[in-house]
């Protein structure tokens, strides 16, 4: 069909720019990648967290949703450091709310890296649920059978981890993740 013509025009409207940017773009991956195409995992996060960038750091409110949307956007630690740089250069220091989203980010950056669908935290638990896993399964068995205490897979939902353990702020989160599952960022 005519995906860039005026027919279109309407679809744009209806899901907005962005998201018809990004469904365009996964139609063309798949037709140029035919079988081997693997959908993306949207990972799921439900964390305890406290991050925003705050007014007082950038005044713009259309700057403020600008960079909310690249940050949403991101797909890579080298593309969000990148983007740190330019906020840096741009208007300073970064405040420690806005560090907690940047965090927030990364660890939904991992998760999509590894094939994590939902990541929930409760009052002390973590739960991760796996889809189209990329981590080394004997690698993360032999972790799980070194501290029994605080892992455990469901019998009833074999894809979900449970990690009984209370982490105190998403930079933590992020470093024991990226610990349990070996994963390297891409910087």
């Amino acid at each position: 069909g005519n995906i860039l013509g005026r027919e279109q025009h309407g679809d744009i409207l209806a899901v907005g720019f962005e998201m018809y940017v990004k469904l365009l773009d996964e139609a063309i991956r798949k037709l140029k990648e035919g079988e081997a195409y693997q959908e993306e995992i949207e990972p799921v996060l439900d964390l305890k967290y406290r991050g925003f960038i705050p007014r007082e750091f950038i005044q713009s409110e259309k700057l403020r949703i600008e960079i909310y949307k690249r940050l949403a956007s991101v797909r890579s630690h080298s593309e969000l450091n990148a983007l740190i740089e330019e906020v840096i250069d741009r208007f300073g220091r970064i405040p420690e709310s806005f560090e907690n989203l940047i965090d927030v980010v990364k660890i939904r950056i991992l998760c999509k890296e590894v094939g994590i669908r939902y990541l929930r935290e409760k009052e002390n638990e973590i739960q991760v649920t796996f889809e189209k896993s990329r981590i080394n399964i004997l690698n993360l068995i032999k972790k799980i059978n070194e501290d029994r205490r605080i892992f455990s897979i469901s019998p009833k939902d074999y894809n979900t981890l449970h990690i009984y353990k209370s982490i105190p702020d998403n930079r933590a989160k992020f470093e024991f993740l990226k610990e349990l599952f070996d994963y390297e960022e891409d910087i």
